[in-house]
């Protein structure tokens, strides 16, 4: 059952609770977010260090000492106009390193996160094990789904309603052969489960749009999204995007991110709104 921290000041760090200090090459990276309408759930790139508003959070229970953070409750809302500042821990990892990451989750992952409905159609899971046949590291498969969908599933703002007879996503990937977002990152959250490789599906929105002249992103209703996260021991959940619509991330191979503080770095600020 999830559950709520009591209310959390204005810049409470988050670090001891959600992981951070066992985590590998990520950037603490200031968002300053401009809201132009009434907010009462937070929104949060990759994982919070602090945040400026009074907040409390929900989450499952990870293990004594980690929670499992699902989302972020303002509190008080944030009324139209209003602004909020995030530091957030995002992932920078190298492809080499994601490759050498393994398979050792902690329990909670692997209890959690490895889930399939009973009814998940073979033709599915058999669709997973061809798309990955000859390929060893959880990365690899991961890289090789996303590429397959974002390759073979044409994208479209709406689908018709799907058969009352068949599972969804089975029609979406052998029938319709066309999806949005949150087709795309649910048949990858599927397929990648079935291979024993954790993932969890998190929504919430896109980049938007640069505005170059007043030096911010404008993100907007129609940018709201869904994606399919992994998880790497080590590394924590990174982001992938299945969804053709939206670019590709981009990785380095080889070069190292070093670890650092967020008190001796000079930050960045991201503006939204």
């Amino acid at each position: 059952m999830d559950a709520h921290t009591p209310k959390l000041a204005p810049q409470t760090p988050l670090s001891a609770a959600i992981e951070h200090g066992r985590l590998y090459n990520r950037l603490p990276i200031r968002f300053i977010f401009r809201s132009y309408r009434n907010l009462s759930m937070l929104f949060a790139p990759s994982l919070p260090l602090t945040i400026s508003r009074p907040v409390s959070l929900i989450y499952g229970k990870a293990s004594d000492s980690v929670i499992d953070l699902i989302a972020i409750e303002i509190d008080p809302m944030l009324h139209a106009g209003e602004s909020y500042e995030v530091f957030s821990w995002v992932a920078a990892p190298t492809t080499a390193g994601l490759k050498a990451a393994g398979e050792d989750y902690p329990t909670w992952i692997s209890d959690n996160y490895l889930q399939l409905p009973i009814t998940t159609p073979e033709s599915i899971k058999n669709l997973a094990l061809e798309i990955t046949e000859g390929l060893e590291t959880p990365f690899e498969k991961t890289a090789a789904i996303t590429n397959w969908l974002r390759e073979n599933i044409e994208y479209t703002p709406a689908i018709p309603s799907p058969p009352a007879d068949q599972d969804v996503i089975e029609w979406i990937l052998f029938t319709e052969k066309k999806a949005f977002c949150n087709y795309y990152s649910t048949a990858e959250i599927l397929m990648l489960r079935s291979l024993g490789i954790p993932a969890r599906w998190v929504v919430g929105y896109a980049q938007g749009e640069l505005n170059k002249d007043k030096g911010f992103y404008e993100v907007r209703a129609k940018d709201s999204h869904s994606w399919p996260e992994v998880y790497f021991p080590g590394y924590g959940w990174i982001e992938f995007e299945p969804t053709p619509s939206q670019g590709v991330f981009s990785r380095a191979d080889t070069r190292p991110v070093a670890a650092v503080s967020y008190t001796h770095l000079p930050l960045p600020t991201i503006y939204s709104v």
